[in-house]
């Protein structure tokens, strides 16, 4: 198979854009966007501060780390009916030049967050789970099918209970056709490792609605759910991590997840929960 370059389709400019027109917005999502029950199309990423390099790789020297980051949601307009690519139509929200951003409590002064991962709820309100530098899950929700959100705030197991412990690693989440929310995470704090902190091994919690509440999802004690017990496999880079930037999917009933082994091997699993 081979690919063409696809039509450039521009994004609105906001605070952290390079004063450079050649500079490209850069961003990371790493969950496939979500079609909801009224029809939009949308997923979360998170949006970086433009460097001097213009985005063609990560500095060298270090400087990659401490680049802040925002979160944004990209909502495909007309994807479900168009189908020339040079006539897609991508709205950013929130509007405005900033995106949502939370502080990072080892230096106030910057922002950091990333990944967002979406779920549609029973009543219509969009939740993300939130991946930070804060030792901990965050969330934040949308009413207007992701127009507008909350100040996002550290993730609870119960309303006004125990902070669900995070380090600086995605978060995925899946909410099941029998209305379960199903939430993956490594139930550690980044403590001193660093910016990433230990990604093994992995847990998984399970969580309900609770509408009337701040909290919209309320989530049980954490499980253990996979390790690799700080091995590395053959080949394997960076450092020992299980499941790091994985997919659930629910078909027919299964539940699925795709995940990597050290950033290495690529697997898949079914899940009983």
């Amino acid at each position: 198979m081979s690919w063409e370059r696809g039509p450039v389709i521009p994004l609105p400019r906001c605070e952290w854009s390079h004063p450079d027109p050649r500079a490209d917005p850069n961003w990371i999502s790493i969950y496939a966007p979500i079609l909801t029950r009224a029809g939009t199309v949308i997923c979360g990423a998170g949006r970086y501060k433009a460097g001097p390099d213009l985005y063609r790789g990560w500095p060298s020297g270090g400087g990659a780390p401490d680049r802040e980051t925002e979160l944004v949601f990209f909502r495909f307009d007309n994807i479900l009916t168009e189908r020339d690519p040079a006539r897609l139509k991508v709205s950013v929200f929130p509007e405005g030049p900033r995106g949502l951003r939370i502080p990072r409590k080892d230096d106030p002064a910057r922002v950091w967050s990333n990944e967002p991962g979406i779920i549609e709820l029973s009543d219509g309100r969009l939740f993300a789970a939130v991946r930070t530098r804060n030792d901990a899950i965050y969330w934040t929700a949308s009413a207007d099918q992701g127009q507008t959100w909350t100040q996002p705030e550290p993730l609870r197991y119960t309303n006004g209970g125990e902070v669900v412990q995070n380090p600086n690693a995605p978060c995925p989440t899946v909410r099941l056709s029998d209305g379960r929310i199903v939430l993956m995470f490594y139930n550690r704090p980044n403590g001193k490792a660093g910016q990433f902190g230990p990604r093994d091994p992995v847990y998984l919690a399970v969580g309900r609605e609770t509408l009337e509440k701040h909290q919209p999802v309320e989530f049980g004690r954490p499980r253990f759910f996979m390790t690799i017990e700080g091995k590395m496999p053959p080949g394997g880079t960076s450092w020992p991590q299980i499941a790091s930037y994985s997919s659930f999917l629910e078909h027919k009933g299964r539940l699925y997840l795709f995940y990597n082994d050290s950033k290495y091997f690529i697997l898949g699993k079914i899940v009983n929960v």
